[in-house]
């Protein structure tokens, strides 16, 4: 399976406003259950206003059974400025594991690369792969014409990864289809 090449911090959505609590800024928050309790340790949550991603730091958070919690943000010290976040959801931002370096070719790595086919004269080219759990796919352009070839171990007899040559060899009649 192909993996994200992006590295970019992606936004969990954590919790949820419900309303504002006495008159010194706190609010009533619905925390689901993906919640990470340490945000509530020094790290700041994310609330979307006017489009910009906005830090809110926690000076204080209560418990309020399983799901929710009393809590009043840092500088935010009025019941005014407390109920501007009403119903707003906020976010933290996960940054995605870094991926592993290996050495490992996948499928869709070959793209690029040029075909020769076993008993057949001639060479294409890979032109993009089609991820199927059942049936991944290359699609080849062979002949001026645009092939489907199934990306199977038993049909890839080398690989040549200095030069972009993947070498097929092909079911009799399979490229008649």
């Amino acid at each position: 399976m192909a993996k994200s090449r992006s590295n970019a911090p992606q936004p969990l959505t954590v919790g949820r406003v419900s309303k504002t609590f006495g008159l010194n800024g706190e609010l009533v928050i619905n925390l689901y259950d993906t919640f990470p309790y340490e945000q509530a340790q020094g790290e700041s949550i994310y609330v979307e206003i006017d489009g910009i991603w906005t830090p809110f730091f926690f000076g204080s958070f209560r418990r309020r059974g399983q799901s929710k919690a009393v809590v009043v943000f840092d500088d935010m010290d009025t019941e005014y400025r407390a109920s501007e976040l009403t119903r707003k959801e906020f976010v933290v931002f996960a940054h995605p594991e870094e991926p592993e370096q290996d050495d490992q070719l996948y499928l869709e790595d070959l793209v690029g690369y040029t075909v020769r086919i076993d008993k057949q004269e001639g060479e294409g080219e890979i032109t993009g792969f089609i991820e199927s759990e059942f049936n991944p796919l290359f699609e080849v352009i062979w002949n001026g014409a645009e092939i489907l070839i199934p990306a199977a171990d038993d049909f890839i007899v080398e690989i040549g990864e200095k030069r972009k040559i993947l070498r097929l060899e092909l079911p009799e009649g399979l490229l008649e289809l």
